[in-house]
């Protein structure tokens, strides 16, 4: 089992590294608070994109448009999102109107490559 979970972390992590070289901003997040210390730097999603705990249809995330978050959500390429199937899809939803919306976009999630999975 713990052999399976760091095999994963690895692959994630030469996958980060290997677009850090390429020079793509890569922006890791995780679900808990256990995948994000594995995923290095990676962070929770609800401190991320700035979402309450408990999010229902309509709810927007409280990030300011031009605070130093958003510059680093609006300049990234990639987003790489541990451990989705756990989220509700309300956070997903929620993602993509800030995403779409304050980054002064109609494309979905702004256009960014997001990879989600159970790494």
């Amino acid at each position: 089992m713990i052999q399976v979970v760091l095999e994963r972390v690895l692959c994630i992590g030469n996958l980060i590294q290997n677009c850090i070289d390429l020079g793509i901003l890569v922006i890791p997040v995780t679900w808990t608070g256990i995948a994000a210390v594995l995923l290095s730097p990676g962070c929770k999603i609800p401190s991320r994109f700035k979402l309450l705990l408990s999010l229902y249809e309509y709810s927007v995330s409280g990030m300011n448009v031009n605070n130093k978050e958003a510059n680093i959500i609006r300049s990234a390429r990639l987003i790489i999102w541990d451990e989705a199937p756990m989220a509700k899809k309300h956070y997903s939803m929620c993602i993509n109107r800030l995403l779409k919306d304050r980054m002064g976009n109609d494309v979905p999630s702004d256009g960014k490559i997001i990879i989600l999975g159970q790494f």
